[in-house]
């Protein structure tokens, strides 16, 4: 678990960083594709909308 601060961070911190990240984010990709071959509807078009405040219109 990252415990210092981002803007403290190495270059080579950052770029395992962003390695880790590349990685995590073709894992979801792969879990979301996989979803919609079976028809599992996902309820969020992208990350930022799962963690957005829900709104009731």
């Amino acid at each position: 678990m990252l415990k210092t601060p981002i803007k403290k961070l190495k270059m080579v911190e950052l770029q395992q960083l962003s390695e880790i990240m590349e990685v995590k984010l073709k894992e979801v990709e792969d879990v979301a594709k996989q979803q919609m071959e079976r028809g599992i509807v996902f309820p969020y078009q992208i990350l930022g909308s799962a963690l957005a405040p829900s709104r009731d219109d």
